[in-house]
């Protein structure tokens, strides 16, 4: 699961302090054409499910962002069309859903207790198996498709 984007998510969010919603987001700053700084500061609050209040996972939040930023329109000529990329918005959420579990932060922290969960993602311990590394690379290889 390997690529440059990738790396720098996992540097971004293991090294650098980042929130998964940051290190997801941000990694897409050339393809959006806005600064790396920026993009930090908007996904800024979205980490730990929104300043950890446990909603939606970050790193989904990033890469719905990211998904916003690349196909999103700041008009809709009518409401068949928005309701045509609500649509896709919805499938793209189910698809991380469907490989991760959840979509929310405390569910995805519970799954990444259970060994079925972790053996997903070949870990063994817990810190090791936390899944937030993980689950930003998945992220970043969602929104990769996008491009």
């Amino acid at each position: 699961m390997s690529n440059k984007r990738i790396d720098q998510a996992i540097e971004l969010f293991d090294k650098k302090g980042a929130s998964c919603s940051q290190a997801t987001l941000a990694v897409f700053d050339k393809e959006v054409n806005i600064s790396k700084e920026t993009l930090l500061k908007l996904a800024s609050p979205h980490g730990g499910g929104v300043g950890r209040l446990g909603g939606m996972c970050g790193a989904l939040a990033g890469a719905v962002m990211a998904y916003g930023l690349l196909k999103g329109d700041p008009y809709w000529n009518s409401n068949e069309e928005k309701e045509a990329y609500y649509a896709n918005v919805r499938d793209f959420v189910k698809e991380f859903e469907n490989m991760c579990g959840a979509v929310n932060c405390p569910a995805l922290l519970e799954k990444s207790k259970d060994a079925a969960y972790t053996d997903r993602f070949n870990d063994t311990s817990y810190e090791a198996a936390r899944p937030c590394s993980h689950i930003v690379a998945f992220a970043v290889k969602m929104v990769e498709k996008l491009l």
